[in-house]
């Protein structure tokens, strides 16, 4: 059996009969990799997402019933909710307090944290493929470095990541921001590792982007006809196969 169709299976329950949580929802890696978007906030995104009404369009879960499903407390929900939406991510409306309807973004291909994130691990797919022995070594944490700066630092002129994250917010020619950002992770990895880094970032963009010359990656295989290493992989929780 394929792992995706076992997945599948497990979902409805069938391997497991005394299942409660049945179902799965879609999850796309840009989402699940997405930078200074922590694991506590896309859980919460997720169940949204799992609990979203095609009909109406929103999700109208209490803060109450996403902690109890998620294992964390009240105030932690309605923290992560709040930041969910100033990031963009959600929108809430109606209600007050811990009853309001949440309705997902349908517009993330232009989320600010998704296309820097997105742009980011452009950057370190470059950089791998030019240096990959160096890359997977210590040249990885100092590129992290750039990302994961002191909580006291977030979005002040120390968190280059931070600012390019506002920049986003009002820029009217997003390439130019994007090469620009390219550039300046280019010179952040040249501080911390004291060499010089060419980098063509025109070609760059060109060949890991969709339309590029760069050639597609070759699935794995494993074992199966199978390809798991696909570009959105699968995490199965849609709230429409419960039972």
């Amino acid at each position: 059996m394929r792992y995706t169709d076992y997945l599948k299976e497990f979902s409805k329950g069938k391997p497991m009969k005394e299942m409660v949580n049945r179902g799965y929802v879609l999850t796309p890696n840009a989402i699940r990799r997405c930078l200074r978007l922590t694991q506590e906030e896309k859980l919460v995104l997720f169940e949204i997402w799992a609990l979203n009404s095609e009909q109406k369009g929103y999700a109208f879960p209490t803060q109450q019933t996403l902690a109890m499903s998620l294992g964390m407390t009240s105030p932690s929900i309605s923290k992560h909710l709040k930041k969910l939406e100033g990031k963009g991510f959600i929108q809430s409306s109606g209600g007050k307090g811990t009853r309001k309807r949440y309705r997902p973004s349908a517009s993330l291909q232009t989320n600010p944290y998704i296309l820097l994130s997105e742009w980011f691990h452009l950057a370190v797919q470059s950089f791998r493929h030019h240096y990959s022995e160096q890359i997977n070594g210590k040249w990885g944490d100092d590129l992290l470095s750039y990302v994961n700066v002191k909580k006291a630092d977030e979005f002040t002129s120390a968190d280059h990541y931070g600012q390019f994250l506002i920049q986003l917010q009002t820029a009217a020619d997003v390439q130019t921001v994007k090469k620009e950002f390219l550039q300046d992770v280019t010179r952040h990895l040249e501080r911390q590792t004291g060499k010089t880094i060419p980098m063509d970032w025109e070609k760059e963009m060109v060949n890991r982007t969709e339309g590029g010359s760069k050639k597609p990656r070759v699935a794995r295989d494993y074992g199966s006809k199978l390809s798991i290493a696909q570009d959105y992989k699968r995490i199965y929780y849609d709230s429409k196969l419960k039972n």
